[in-house]
């Protein structure tokens, strides 16, 4: 009979104790140790030790008698987690909790909220704490009627309490119910406190427009309140702003109301079935409402979502409106690029296989910019695409794959398409002395992003503002002091000179050379070289442009015309 599992169950059912003197394996039977624990909790302590131990089964255990938890390893006894999810079930495992734990005003909080039956487990003395009180209220509002009566009877205490929780309000003495700015902090947290407020504040339409400011769905309250506070457009118009369902308590045909309609739809788009049937069937006033919420689209009637023409004059109007449309639309070129145009997020929500459409997406981003980062991410593995978008949109690099942002080709094919794009260059590449020449090439700017030791590099400078003149002007100020070196940029661009250091511009026999090389920088020498003759003949010879920045003296001079 010992080795019989049926004969075992059927023993300890009858005497949970009888299993500490089963064979082990019956010990590691979780059913046999659940039918134990069940029968006596004590049980627990003879489980296989592994089972004690695991986190699953204790709970289950504890589940199946409250009482056990005492008979849990000392391990699972402590752990703050397992009693708290303990305790979410069953409250009465709070009586054999481990008094470290009650005696933690943290740890009962947090209890409480998961089982607000708690609340009645709890020692009278804890709720003389004026803080622990309040923090008790906000996690359960009958917490209130704990506190002690002086605490109760105290205006300040009890308005922190409805502050906190409006249901506070519930278990307040009936002074505290008629204290308008009292019922106003409850009415926050829990709208319809306006029900057992005092009668003279619930007629008062003043305290009702406050209300209804503060908490839209306190309208519904209203059913306590006289008619004609539901029939009162501002009360109504506030509430709807606040919360849109509030609509559904309006009286006097106020659901008809376009604007009290539309200001519900805009805060929630719930509301439009609240809204008066002539309202739902109006094409222009459906617009009008998915105009003002997106979300609304889910609401109007279904024919209208059904209609193209609708769909379209809607996504028109707002973009978002597409996340909503029936999946038909999302497929639909002309209605989603109207979608998009409106607004680029809507490019996140069309079908699948038209986000990595290259054509359809480049059309999409001619229309709005603003879609980029909603692209399909295969996409921006495609060169051709990413080149073709970024002549107009430059910001499209950063969400290139890093494979192509590390290919040196992509990146200088990328710089000739858009030069703006150099802090987008991993820095890598700018360690890459031929990359960067070519980048130079392709942007002057490109220069002053290399590393300091390139830049004080003076061949690699050299070579570069060859390559590009404009790249002078991103030289180090030892650089552009260097008359071979701002030289050879002058001869690339005459706009050099203006870059080069002060005294390379007063310079006589240096700017001779640099005006012979390219008569144009002559309208960057210093003022008195403009009006140097030989100078001014330099230039006009090798630019007859150079003639506009000659001193007024020399303009009118025959050998120099």
């Amino acid at each position: 009979a010992r080795q019989d599992r049926a004969f075992i169950l059927a023993v300890v059912q009858q005497n949970g104790a009888a299993l500490r003197f089963a064979d082990e394996p019956f010990r590691y039977d979780r059913e046999l140790a659940l039918a134990a624990v069940r029968n006596d909790a004590s049980a627990l302590r003879h489980i296989g030790e592994a089972m004690r131990d695991d986190h699953e089964f204790v709970l289950q255990a504890l589940h199946a008698n409250s009482s056990a938890l005492p008979f849990a390893s000392e391990e699972l006894r402590m752990d703050r987690a397992l009693v708290l999810r303990a305790l979410q079930k069953h409250v009465a495992i709070f009586h054999y909790v481990d008094r470290a734990f009650r005696d933690d005003l943290e740890f009962l909080l947090s209890a409480m909220a998961q089982n607000t039956e708690l609340l009645s487990c709890l020692p009278g003395r804890l709720f003389a704490d004026r803080e622990f009180a309040l923090k008790a209220i906000q996690v359960n509002g009958a917490a209130f009627a704990r506190a002690p009566p002086e605490l109760r009877a105290d205006r300040t205490f009890v308005l922190a309490a409805a502050q906190r929780n409006g249901a506070a309000l519930q278990h307040a003495a009936s002074e505290w119910r008629r204290d308008g700015e009292i019922v106003l902090a409850a009415v926050s947290t829990k709208p319809d406190i306006l029900r057992i407020a005092g009668e003279r504040l619930r007629q008062d339409r003043d305290f009702v427009l406050a209300a209804v400011q503060r908490n839209g769905a306190a309208l519904g309250s209203l059913g306590y309140a006289p008619e004609k506070l539901r029939r009162d457009r501002d009360v109504v118009l506030a509430a709807a702003r606040n919360d849109g369902v509030a609509l559904a308590y309006a009286a006097g045909g106020l659901a008809a109301n376009r604007e009290l309609a539309l200001a519900a739809v805009a805060q929630n788009a719930a509301a439009f079935a609240s809204v008066a049937a002539v309202l739902q069937g109006e094409y222009e006033f459906a617009l009008s409402a998915v105009q003002k919420n997106s979300e609304v689209l889910c609401y109007v009637p279904e024919a209208l979502q059904q209609d193209r023409t609708f769909v379209l004059k809607a996504v028109e109007r707002n973009g978002d409106a597409l996340r909503f449309a029936q999946e038909i639309f999302l497929y639909d070129r002309e209605l989603v690029l109207a979608a998009v145009q409106h607004d680029g997020t809507a490019l996140r929500y069309i079908g699948e296989v038209m986000r990595c459409d290259r054509d359809f997406v480049l059309a999409a981003l001619r229309v709005n910019g603003g879609a980029l980062p909603y692209v399909a991410e295969e996409l921006w593995e495609d060169r051709d695409f990413l080149l073709k978008i970024l002549k107009s949109h430059r910001a499209a690099l950063q969400y290139a794959s890093r494979d192509l942002r590390q290919d040196r080709e992509f990146m200088l094919a990328a710089l000739r398409t858009s030069g703006d794009i150099l802090t987008a260059v991993p820095e890598e590449l700018w360690r890459d002395r031929a990359f960067v020449l070519q980048a130079v090439e392709a942007n002057g700017d490109a220069l002053k992003h290399v590393p300091e030791e390139l830049r004080d590099d003076r061949s690699f400078v050299l070579d570069a503002v060859q390559r590009n003149g404009q790249a002078f002007r991103c030289a180090t100020a030892a650089m552009r002091r260097d008359p071979e070196i701002a030289l050879a940029a002058v001869l690339k661009n005459g706009e050099a000179l203006h870059h080069a250091s002060e005294a390379l511009r007063h310079d006589r026999e240096f700017v001779l050379a640099a005006v012979q090389a390219n008569g144009a920088a002559l309208a960057y020498a210093a003022w008195e070289l403009r009006g140097d003759r030989a100078v001014v003949l330099a230039a006009v010879r090798s630019a007859g442009v150079a003639l506009a920045y000659a001193a007024e003296g020399l303009r009118g001079d025959e050998e120099v015309v």
